[in-house]
């Protein structure tokens, strides 16, 4: 690993890590490496009040539907390999890398302390950083592929939190991006004029707007596939609630994500068309340094 600031390498092992120039990295009881001291921000506290006490299924079958490429490529995936998720939030995809590929170190990064102490719980023994995926505490091409399902609209800058994830990925590895497609129609308007009211009220009045949306939940464009149909009334909510409550939401276009990708030295692979915006790219092999 590398400090966050400085990007110096970091010393020691088990429960503490040490910068040189920026002191001590410790690790939480249940085992995250506390790479953040703010807890301020929108997930922090989302994670606080909307912690799942079960994965909903639908959003399992979106995770593996989009990680399906990953799965089908010929990435490392034995002892040894590591892939990394940024934006791990209730672990969703963790889970099913774990569960398809056992052998594989998944190192979970996100910005909420409580969403990856809960993850912690679920998964013992899992690699987990609390920490900016817009600066990956992890050394150059040290990943043998990385991903990150919508958090990266979420961020200040979102294209740096690109260049973050190809930056960790070692030359030939693949990286997998989702993000949430500009709808043109009435639905996407009503979408963005939701979300620009609900955005700019207390927490309890986003909760509550949140609980008058969630029966209308499956007549919605929401990529999880989640509902009263197949999930709780509080796993609905947490899906209403991430969707019309953070302060940044970027709409990139898939053009906009590729030209992005391209401009990182990384050739776009693969593009799920039936979902969008899911695209792969590959970090050049000719990007080894000499």
């Amino acid at each position: 690993m590398r400090c966050p600031h400085c990007h110096a390498g970091l010393q020691g092992e088990g429960e503490t890590l040490r910068c040189s120039v920026h002191g001590v990295i410790k690790r939480s009881a249940a085992g995250v490496y506390l790479f953040l001291q703010d807890g301020a921000g929108y997930f922090e506290e989302h994670w606080q009040h909307n912690r799942l006490p079960e994965m909903p299924l639908a959003k399992r079958e979106t995770g593996i539907r989009f990680l399906s490429f990953l799965f089908n490529e010929a990435a490392p995936r034995g002892s040894g390999a590591r892939w990394v998720d940024v934006g791990t939030g209730d672990g969703v995809h963790l889970a099913i890398v774990r569960e398809f590929y056992p052998e594989v170190e998944v190192v979970g990064i996100d910005i909420s302390g409580p969403g990856l102490e809960a993850v912690a719980q679920r998964f013992p023994k899992a690699t987990l950083l609390h920490a900016d995926g817009q600066s990956i505490p992890l050394q150059d091409n040290s990943a043998d592929a990385t991903f990150s399902y919508g958090t990266l609209a979420y961020m200040d800058d979102p294209w740096k939190g690109l260049s973050e994830l190809v930056r960790v990925t070692k030359p030939g590895g693949l990286i997998g991006v989702w993000f949430y497609p500009k709808r043109g129609d009435l639905l996407g308007l009503l979408f963005r004029l939701t979300r620009r009211m609900v955005s700019k009220v207390p927490t309890l009045y986003q909760r509550a707007l949140a609980d008058l949306i969630v029966p209308f939940l499956s007549l919605l464009p929401t990529a999880s596939g989640v509902s009263l149909k197949n999930a709780s009334w509080k796993a609905c909510r947490e899906v209403v609630l991430v969707n019309i409550a953070p302060p940044n939401l970027i709409f990139p276009t898939q053009e906009e994500v590729c030209e992005h990708f391209s401009g990182l030295k990384c050739d776009v692979v693969h593009s799920d068309q039936a979902n969008p915006i899911s695209v792969w790219a590959k970090k050049r092999v000719d990007l080894i340094a000499p």
